[in-house]
């Protein structure tokens, strides 16, 4: 019985728990397969909508999370605001490479925001490198990464919400908002919110 257990304990650390998040059918299937067969682990799920999508990784906590969507798709908020999981690597497919999107996203505990366009080869090593890169215990802690209220203002500016409005929603002075902002922008090495949605 015991031996069962150190053998199921061991598939469980080998077969790394992936959750692929990709409106687009076919690109969930083709991820779902290019994880499986290359990256030898197990895809737990690939909801196609967002509320299935959080409610999957809530209750599943996997090892990896691949969203293949398009962040301007209105979604960006959401992602800003994901729920963390220390032990969880998140990685971005975009349409497009954009400097500015890949460094809010980094900023927001994103493993890596990649274009879908990659070569296969070098997706398969970015993906097996956020799987085999060990955790740095919470990272949503260390000082390069967005606070709550950070994370908060921003999706909420992301979706087109004035200052003033956020500030009485959060219940705290206008110029605590405009320094959280500006905060948040520079942690990311961005000048301004514009260049996040121009991305």
């Amino acid at each position: 019985m015991e031996k069962n257990i150190a053998e199921g304990m061991a598939t469980a650390k080998s077969n790394p728990r992936v959750l692929i998040f990709a409106p687009c059918g076919y690109a969930a299937l083709g991820l779902a397969r290019l994880c499986e067969s290359e990256l030898e682990s197990q895809v737990i799920g690939t909801p196609q909508t967002l509320p299935h999508f959080l409610e999957t990784m809530i209750e599943s906590k996997p090892d990896m999370v691949i969203c293949g969507i398009d962040p301007r798709a209105n979604v960006l908020p959401q992602l800003l605001n994901m729920p963390y999981y220390p032990s969880c690597r998140y990685v971005l497919l975009t349409d497009a490479e954009s400097v500015a999107l890949s460094r809010a996203l980094q900023t927001a505990g994103f493993y890596a925001v990649i274009d879908k366009s990659m070569p296969l080869r070098k997706l398969t090593g970015v993906l097996r490198q956020a799987l085999v890169n060990p955790s740095s215990g919470n990272i949503r802690r260390n000082a390069r990464f967005y606070l709550p209220e950070e994370r908060y203002i921003l999706g909420a500016l992301l979706n087109g919400e004035r200052l003033a409005l956020i500030a009485r929603n959060m219940g705290i002075p206008y110029r605590s908002v405009s320094r959280y902002k500006h905060t948040a922008l520079r942690r990311a090495g961005l000048k301004s919110i514009n260049q996040i949605l121009s991305a």
